[in-house]
């Protein structure tokens, strides 16, 4: 299970690279591109207002990292650019604190099926592969990652650079509880804003069972907490184009 030591422990003994893909989307490479860039800029800048005046112009890395940076900043880039946006970040990150940096990704499956809903995906693809095979995989300057999104981790097709990752799903035990909020939890958090977890908050919130253990929608309980309102709040939170598809293609080989 997941124990709060661990994490104490590790607190503020490594960097930290976050990006969120939460808002890149498009229906184009370029409109996608501009997505892209703009997540990958908002950490760049943070960093380069970190590092203003103290990196070594000789080194590779800080030279790389500069050359990155006026590239998110140009408005006519094109993606094919970008493939080594972490690698590069991820390796002047290292250099300069000594220590390989922790990569944290939020919705990283995002750009992926925003490509394959805009019928661009053949064209980047390729260009996914590299961004992210290249930065996982055999990076000497990387610590330690972790991705995550609603799409698993596929060890083929654009993840063929990218086969040696842990999957952690909703199925998993070791992770289960993160996934949602707890029985517990909940209560406290209903106790807190005075209200109590009874028998018609849980018919209206409860129902997931993950590795084995009972959870709660997070966003529709903080609501509920909020405003009072047993709602349904969690409605039309996230694109189901990819299922859609995928039902598409399995009914025509039915019928074949």
């Amino acid at each position: 299970m997941f124990h709060i030591k661990t994490l104490d422990s590790q607190i503020n003994s490594r960097p930290v690279i976050y990006f969120t893909f939460k808002n890149c989307k498009g229906n184009s490479s370029e409109e996608l591109t501009v997505q892209l860039k703009q997540a990958l800029l908002e950490e760049y800048s943070r960093y380069w207002e970190i590092f203003a005046g103290k990196l070594d112009d000789s080194r590779f890395s800080a030279v790389r990292f500069k050359e990155m940076y006026e590239n998110l900043m140009r408005q006519d880039i094109s993606y094919i650019y970008l493939s080594s946006t972490l690698t590069d970040l991820i390796r002047v990150v290292a250099e300069y604190y000594g220590v390989a940096p922790i990569l944290l990704i939020d919705e990283y499956d995002q750009p992926i099926m925003s490509s394959y809903e805009a019928g661009i995906h053949g064209e980047m693809g390729s260009f996914f592969s590299n961004f992210y095979g290249a930065a996982m995989k055999g990076n000497e300057f990387l610590g330690q990652a972790l991705l995550t999104g609603v799409q698993r981790v596929a060890k083929e097709s654009i993840f063929s650079q990218f086969n040696n990752a842990r999957v952690y799903t909703v199925l998993n035990p070791a992770y289960a509880s993160c996934f949602g909020v707890t029985e517990q939890e909940a209560q406290a958090l209903l106790t807190a804003y005075g209200y109590s977890l009874d028998e018609t908050v849980k018919r209206k919130y409860d129902g997931y069972q993950f590795g084995g253990i009972e959870v709660y929608n997070p966003w529709s309980l903080l609501n509920y907490a909020a405003t009072g309102a047993l709602d349904n709040y969690w409605v039309n939170t996230s694109s189901n184009t990819l299922v859609r598809q995928a039902l598409k293609h399995a009914d025509r080989r039915l019928m074949n």
